[in-house]
């Protein structure tokens, strides 16, 4: 006897939001195309709308939210296995290594205005939590006397755009493989990367 599968269930739901995810990884939100999820799961679009009946763009605020989640797990669990401010954030950016994300942030950013305020309000939810993650590392570290007093706001940002410069140069790796053997392995270059942006070029602070 052959059983019907019920395509309302949670797994359904999650395995849609996995593929959408699998397909960003591969190639920015533009790659997240509802036809090829569906014949990807085997599924019919009455399935997909059924679990996001607001379409592409509801799909887009859930996949938003799961990489929020992951991130911020990973991060955690960096921080966890640290032993100080410095290892926490080494930690953290090593956490990217196998998982370089396509989209350029000024794309990304462009198509956030170009859709509506579900997409909007996850992704700044998401923002947000990093910030306040990021911010509060940075904070412990001024207070417990391992990181100098800064501007929180541009600590975080300087971090965010060495995530950026990091993952950017991992993908170049994977796109253009004869430019690998002029980089360090990626977790070298982690750390080479890293102990730049935590000690800086100068010699001694600047009075100016």
């Amino acid at each position: 006897m052959k059983f019907k599968t019920d395509l309302r269930t949670t797994d359904t739901k999650d395995r849609i939001i996995k593929e959408a995810q699998h397909l960003y990884e591969t190639g920015g939100y533009t790659q997240i195309n509802l036809d090829k999820i569906s014949k990807m799961l085997c599924i019919k679009r009455p399935a997909l709308y059924y679990h996001f009946p607001g379409g592409k763009e509801q799909l887009l605020g859930e996949v938003a939210k799961a990489f929020t989640s992951e991130k911020i797990a990973a991060w955690n669990a960096a921080i966890q296995s640290s032993h100080s401010t410095r290892s926490c954030f080494r930690n953290m950016l090593s956490t990217m290594i196998g998982h370089p994300l396509p989209d350029s942030k000024r794309a990304m950013c462009a198509q956030i205005m170009e859709l509506g305020a579900e997409f909007r309000e996850a992704i700044q939810d998401g923002f947000a939590q990093m910030y306040n993650l990021v911010t509060g590392l940075i904070q412990e570290g001024i207070e417990c006397g391992e990181i100098r007093a800064v501007d929180l706001d541009i600590a975080f940002f300087s971090f965010m755009g060495l995530c950026d410069q990091i993952e950017d140069i991992l993908v170049l790796r994977e796109v253009f493989p004869l430019i690998s053997g002029k980089l360090d392995n990626p977790d070298m270059l982690v750390e080479k990367m890293f102990n730049l942006w935590m000690d800086g070029l100068a010699t001694q602070p600047s009075s100016v």
